[in-house]
């Protein structure tokens, strides 16, 4: 039997975590599961163009997400176009990346605040991807996003 300091040592170490608007925006909570954790590993790969890399085993021991769940997300952000994927390696392995800027123009299209936030990143840095999320190691807050004035809607 786990007494209550065992499960903080075994389950507080690496929780998932997850913003609720990825869910309703992208069409779940697997896909915004998904979503998240090639965001928490984006800033944190040594490949260039902001690829990443992770078996399904690998995403699955991270998130929960089986393969079929994983498989189903990827179908899903491949058409709404906020994923990329490419197979390379032998053995295998599957390379991702978000685009970035789908994913703030589907955030950006909800937002009730009439100011957008511009969570573009320009064309010049898509190679040093890797260096922008670096130099963003602190806490993401709304000071961290340029504002543009105007309506969510534009």
């Amino acid at each position: 039997m786990l007494d209550k300091d065992a499960i903080l040592v075994l389950l507080g170490d690496r929780p998932v975590a997850y913003h609720p608007i990825l869910a309703k925006k992208l069409g779940g909570v697997e896909v915004a599961v998904f979503v998240s954790q090639l965001l928490y590993w984006t800033g944190r790969s040594k490949l260039p163009g902001g690829w990443i890399y992770k078996t399904a085993k690998a995403l699955e021991n991270e998130t929960g997400l089986t393969r079929r769940n994983q498989k189903t997300a990827r179908k899903h952000l491949i058409k709404l176009k906020v994923l990329e994927e490419d197979l390379r390696g032998v053995p295998a392995t599957m390379h991702y990346r978000l685009d970035m800027n789908a994913l703030a123009e589907i955030l950006n299209s909800s937002l009730a605040h009439p100011a957008k936030l511009d969570w573009r990143i320009p064309p010049n840095t898509r190679d040093s991807f890797r260096d922008f999320f670096r130099r963003r190691r602190r806490r993401v807050s709304p000071r961290n996003f340029r504002i543009e004035e105007g309506s969510a809607g534009s």
